[in-house]
């Protein structure tokens, strides 16, 4: 509510969200001036994606070539932002899935580098989670 209808005009189907979540985002899609769409249908503007896995969830992605529509792909990211700044950012800098990144890194064992990787994936788990959790807070959900 604080933050104003800063998605104004945007059209969302929300893909690989739970029931509770998608509850809780089609709130704050409606505090932002934006429509959540429950199918993928011509007029969707933005197609946006949890950040649980790296992919989109293979119906989506069926469905989305199916009807030949390329709406913007982006993380639930994008969402965060835009409502922290009042108005929409630039979907280019939140795609999804994700780009990967190119720069050097260190090379570890194997074993140690399935570890790393592994807490890697549970922080930045555990860290979206609690961000979606707050973010769903600031809208009293």
């Amino acid at each position: 509510k604080k933050a104003g209808s800063f998605l104004d005009g945007c059209k969302v189907f929300l893909s690989g969200f739970t029931e509770p979540e998608q509850m809780q985002l089609a709130r704050v899609l409606k505090y932002s001036g934006g429509v959540r769409l429950t199918q993928l249908v011509e007029s969707v503007t933005h197609c946006v994606h949890s950040v649980g896995t790296n992919t989109v969830v293979p119906d989506t992605s069926k469905l989305l070539e199916q009807l030949d529509l390329s709406p913007h792909m982006i993380s639930i990211q994008w969402v965060v932002e835009s409502m922290l700044l009042g108005k929409p950012v630039p979907e280019a800098e939140y795609p999804f899935p994700p780009q990967l990144e190119t720069e050097t890194e260190t090379i570890l064992p194997p074993q140690d580098t399935q570890l790393q990787a592994s807490y890697q994936q549970k922080t930045a788990e555990a860290d979206q989670q609690q961000f979606e959790a707050n973010l769903l807070a600031q809208y009293g959900m």
